[in-house]
């Protein structure tokens, strides 16, 4: 996974910094070939102060003088603080959306506070070593929500319960491969669909006293999302035909829908964060 000639180079150049620490220098180069793709993949500053002896600020000047010489890429990954969802990834800070975006997850606004919603990583650069071929998002659910959502996001005990009771499953459409979906509905009901490739859903919303033969069945996912995005249908047995236009996978997620309960657990039960590199901190840093 690792090219370990190029590294080896590249930290010998790190050496040559003289207002680096070289012996922490030469710990992380011992570090590295331990951590798994994940960990290269979104490499946590904090993470690797909890488990090594390193400084702060030290170790930080380090890692950005390994993005300067090509050891590492930065990323800028606004979160959304409901779900802990990565909005989108950038490798350029000018980059970023200013304002408000939108979490499909939570169907919240998220003012971009860069002390609080964007997070900074460091990725393994690709001449240094393939993880990205080890990180395959739709391999599971488990590698879905490591790819999509932040580790750093511990989520309430009353939004787990919320997460337990409403999700109800997971879903890779490979391209062109269409799914039947078979739901029996009581009304009213919210049914979700969502893909964070595309940032969209689909809602079914299942009423009283709709005709069956008289509703649309099906819907495609397209790169923008879906068509139709919203749909309604009637209570009882229901099929409902999604096709996957595109050329690539696309990750699926079933819900049940209940936007107050979820909007009034996220007012009153915040969720807890543990320790990660800031925007605002990493600007704030001299280096």
């Amino acid at each position: 996974m690792l090219n370990n000639p190029a590294l080896k180079q590249k930290f010998q150049t790190l050496k040559q910094f003289k207002n680096l620490d070289h012996t922490m220098v030469e710990a992380l180069e011992s570090v590295l070939p331990q951590l798994d793709a994940w960990e290269l993949y979104r490499l946590n500053l904090f993470k690797l102060l909890k488990d090594n002896a390193f400084e702060q600020q030290a170790l930080l000047d380090i890692l950005l003088h390994a993005v300067k010489i090509g050891v590492f890429d930065i990323f800028w990954t606004p979160i959304c603080p409901g779900c802990g969802g990565i909005e989108y990834a950038s490798d350029n800070l000018n980059s970023l959306k200013s304002g408000r975006i939108q979490c499909t997850t939570c169907v919240i606004e998220i003012e971009l506070d860069l002390a609080k919603h964007v997070e900074v990583c460091f990725q393994l650069n690709p001449a240094m070593g393939d993880v990205v071929s080890y990180i395959d998002p739709f391999a599971s659910l488990d590698n879905y929500l490591r790819y999509y959502f932040s580790a750093n996001l511990q989520r309430s005990q009353a939004l787990q319960q919320y997460i337990q009771k409403h999700f109800k499953g997971f879903r890779v459409l490979e391209p062109q491969q269409q799914l039947e979906l078979k739901l029996d509905a009581q009304a009213p009901t919210t049914w979700r669909l969502i893909n964070l490739q595309a940032h969209a859903q689909l809602c079914l919303q299942v009423l009283e006293h709709l005709p069956k033969q008289a509703y649309a069945r099906h819907s495609d996912l397209l790169s923008t999302g879906f068509s139709p995005h919203k749909e309604q249908l009637p209570a009882g047995h229901n099929h409902f035909w999604i096709k996957n236009q595109e050329d690539l996978p696309r990750p699926l997620t079933l819900w049940t829908a209940d936007f107050d309960a979820l909007h009034q657990i996220l007012r009153e039960h915040p969720n807890r964060y543990l320790p990660f590199l800031s925007a605002q901190m990493l600007l704030n840093h001299q280096s």
